[in-house]
């Protein structure tokens, strides 16, 4: 008991003075973006047609232009990095996978594996002394705390057609995942450790609508709207582990595992503590955009607002915060290649854009800002017209205990088509 208070109390007491992605530590996590190359290449959050002239690979009213079945697969890097105090980060993984199927330009269907929530960070304390008032004894005190894992989404989306010129989509998304968080107390260098493990559960449900149905002059027009909310708001099944201490210091290597040599040794460590949290992340989220398009040319404007409905998620947030709502501002330009066009020089897309979101924190009323600008390129090949992917996003990140955050995303993706539900012709 002695152990557990003397840990929980040096953790909230220690300030915390170093910090590795920091916006990961509100809430149960931080909320990861945009996840395919094409939009993060006009800054898009997805809603608009960037893969290919009307098409969206993340807006499933739009799968219905495509002219074959495709499978996708990303790649994500994403690096930050701060000046003062020199802290640089780095996270890389798969971006996504995807499967779509349009049905003769009128229906379609998709299923898409996509990570949803980033919970990695780092945190540690300075090194401070402690006078034991009993004994009189000098300790060295230093805390860390740690956290990795996320919440992954798995989502099955249906487009169909409205009338002429408007279309529907509908989608449900299923949210899974686990966290891990380590508190660390180093006393002397020796290491006092307490880990929980945290368990995510959730449905979402999205409805997408597209009108094409506006023209201005020689211009058309497209209109996208789309609305989400929680079904089933996200559930957390946490499991406190009991502190112990690392005598061999092998924390670091084995990932918490005890040995024979810590104590209390494992045949003495009790059950971990388990507990059931319902409704910890209730999001909902409204989008908007219009794309503006002559010829092969499209300019693009968006605007996506989302919201936690809930008021539990700072609970679960070791600095006592979470994101309440964010807004997310983008203008893209993009350069399509000619749907009939046999030119070798015509297998380019390019993609360019501008975006501003901003987060407000919920018990401080304080923003978050970021600014950004990207771009990207598409290039197809093969008679399917598979396509290669590249996006880049360059942004700056202020309101957070550091300034000027400066965050480069890089994402990788590539599509592979073919065709399905075509009667083959017998040999």
């Amino acid at each position: 008991m002695w152990l557990r208070n003397r840990l929980i109390t040096s953790i909230v007491l220690l300030t915390v003075v170093f910090g590795q992605s920091m916006i990961n530590t509100y809430g149960i996590g931080n909320r990861i973006g945009i996840s395919d190359p094409a939009s993060l290449g006009t800054s898009s959050a997805g809603l608009l047609p960037s893969f290919r002239e009307g098409v969206s690979l993340i807006n499933p009213v739009t799968w219905n232009k495509l002219s074959y079945a495709y499978i996708s697969l990303g790649y994500k890097v994403n690096h930050s990095k701060i000046e003062i105090p020199a802290i640089e980060n780095e996270i890389t993984g798969v971006g996504k996978f995807q499967l779509i199927v349009p049905m003769k330009n009128t229906y379609a269907f998709g299923l898409t594996v996509t990570p949803y929530l980033d919970r990695y960070f780092l945190l540690q304390g300075p090194e401070t002394a402690y006078i034991d008032p009993v004994f009189q004894d000098t300790l060295s005190l230093q805390k860390t705390i740690s956290g990795y894992g996320g919440i992954n989404s798995l989502s099955a989306a249906f487009s169909f057609p409205l009338t002429e010129h408007e279309r529907m989509a509908v989608s449900l998304e299923y949210l899974f995942g686990s966290s891990r968080g380590v508190k660390t107390l180093r006393v002397n260098e020796l290491d006092y450790i307490q880990k929980e493990r945290d368990i995510y559960n959730g449905v979402l449900f999205h409805v997408y609508f597209h009108s094409q149905r506006l023209k201005f002059k020689q211009y058309d027009v497209g209109a996208y709207l789309s609305f989400s909310s929680a079904l089933s708001p996200i559930s957390l099944e946490q499991h406190i582990y009991h502190p112990f201490e690392d005598a061999t210091t092998t924390y670091a290597s084995d990932l918490g595992n005890y040995d024979s040599w810590d104590f209390p040794s494992p045949s003495l460590i009790p059950s971990p503590v388990e507990n059931i949290f319902e409704n910890v992340l209730s999001p909902t989220e409204y989008h908007v955009g219009f794309d503006i398009k002559r010829k092969s040319v499209s300019f693009q404007t968006e605007w996506q607002h989302w919201q936690d409905n809930s008021n539990k998620a700072e609970d679960f947030s070791v600095i006592g915060e979470r994101i309440q709502s964010s807004d997310h501002w983008n203008i893209g330009l993009s350069k399509f290649t000619p749907q009939l066009s046999r030119s070798s020089k015509d297998i380019f897309e390019y993609r360019f854009g501008l975006s501003m979101k901003r987060f407000l924190i919920s018990s401080s009323e304080e923003w978050i800002n970021e600014k950004g600008i990207s771009f990207g390129i598409g290039i197809q090949f093969g008679p399917m017209k598979n396509q290669v992917d590249f996006g880049y996003s360059l942004a700056v990140r202020n309101g957070l205990y550091f300034e000027n955050e400066i965050i480069q995303y890089i994402n990788v993706g590539l599509s592979i088509g073919d065709l399905w539900f075509v009667k083959r012709r017998q040999r």
